[in-house]
């Protein structure tokens, strides 16, 4: 059940995101969840102590709304959730649930950007198509600013 990952992971990101749980309450929560269902992330939450009934039903209320930005789509909630990179990669090692792992792939994951690219030398610049050498400076030039 697809949908109901997506909500719940959807509900557990924005939880962390605003600094109402912890990242390893998160995780907890979420490995909570998968092993029992029938429960919502956010009871799952408040029985670890992690939320308080109250938070519970604000943040569920605040789900719901960003949901209806989106038509009720969840994948496409989570997708526009970029900061959520940073955890989005602990969930995936931490809880090895199919359907939690499957909400995942609507995230972006940062191992697909690398961190840096190396370019070296002008040919390199000119073989990516976004610079044009359009003359080779003396060192007398280069020296004074």
């Amino acid at each position: 059940m697809a949908v109901a990952s997506d909500r719940n992971l959807l509900y557990g990101i924005m939880a962390w995101q605003n600094g109402l749980i912890t990242e390893s309450e998160l995780l907890a929560g979420l490995k909570a969840w998968s092993f029992e269902k029938n429960k919502p992330l956010g009871e799952h939450l408040v029985a670890q102590a992690a939320l308080s009934e109250g938070v519970h039903h604000k943040l569920d209320r605040l789900v719901n709304e960003h949901l209806d930005l989106f038509d009720g789509d969840a994948t496409r909630s989570l997708a526009v959730l970029s900061s959520a990179n940073g955890v989005s990669d602990r969930i995936f090692e931490h809880v090895e649930d199919p359907e939690v792992q499957q909400s995942l792939t609507h995230l972006c994951s940062p191992k697909s950007v690398p961190e840096t690219i190396t370019l070296s030398g002008p040919e390199a610049l000119l073989e990516a198509d976004r610079f044009q050498i359009l003359r080779e400076l003396a060192l007398s030039e280069q020296s004074s600013p």
